[in-house]
């Protein structure tokens, strides 16, 4: 990326001072989803319209991003590097066992998984509870693993680099991590922190491979296993119901 242009500037605004400044500026009532109940057809419509929004947007990005004369390779969307094999295998297994550990704190022990099962039910209630419910939560996953990399590593970080004139890559995925984990701050601070430290081996990830090809791949993975163990173990108590 050798210039930018104004929709750049105008889509970098929007990810990283209007959405945050959005969710952050909200009433506490309105920013989470505590209290909210979530039955089979609302969770449907959460996870369509949910990946509706995001496919719709970042087609927009794209689109912008083609129109000013941007390869999409730039981006990164194309074939990851493997040269850094090493440290790229490094980065993959401290995330799954970083995300490993954190299954088993939060699960590990009848303690643990009572008060897990608590903080879900009223922290991310739209989590599915059957088989029905994961089919369409599956759906969700993958747009999540696709479309938040392509905002936020694909354009965010590659912006930010750009906007650098050369600084240290590292410091684009701080910002753009920084930036996701308040975007989900409706999960709980501690919840936010996690997601900030998984979002820096995302970008690790695509800084080490120059694509977002494997970022998207474990992103996706790592949701839908969560919305596995959210149906299988967290929320198993919940009857299974069809609609």
């Amino acid at each position: 990326m050798t210039s930018i242009h104004f929709f750049d500037h105008l889509i970098a605004a929007l990810l990283m001072i209007v959405a945050p400044m959005y969710t952050l500026l909200r009433p506490r009532r309105t920013r989470s989803v505590t209290g909210m109940v979530f039955g089979p057809r609302e969770k449907k419509m959460l996870y369509l319209s949910n990946s509706l929004l995001q496919w719709g947007i970042v087609a927009v990005v794209l689109v912008l991003w083609v129109l000013q004369g941007h390869p999409l390779r730039v981006m990164g969307l194309q074939l990851p590097n493997l040269e850094q094999w090493g440290a790229i295998v490094g980065v993959i297994v401290l995330f799954w066992g970083a995300y490993a550990w954190n299954t088993w704190h939060q699960t590990g022990t009848p303690e643990a998984l009572r008060e897990t099962r608590a903080q879900w039910r009223e922290r991310t209630p739209f989590m599915p509870a059957n088989a029905w419910e994961f089919r369409w939560f599956v759906l969700m996953a993958f747009t999540a693993g696709v479309c938040e990399e392509i905002l936020f590593r694909g354009f965010l970080m590659t912006y930010l680099q750009a906007l650098s004139y050369g600084s240290p890559k590292y410091q684009s995925m701080v910002v753009s991590a920084a930036v996701f984990a308040i975007l989900h701050i409706y999960q709980g601070r501690l919840a936010s922190l996690k997601i900030f430290a998984f979002s820096l081996l995302f970008g690790a990830l695509y800084i080490l491979t120059n694509s977002i090809l494997l970022s998207m791949l474990v992103h996706a993975l790592v949701d839908l296993i969560s919305g596995w163990i959210g149906w299988k173990v967290i929320l198993k108590e919940e009857p299974e119901r069809s609609s």
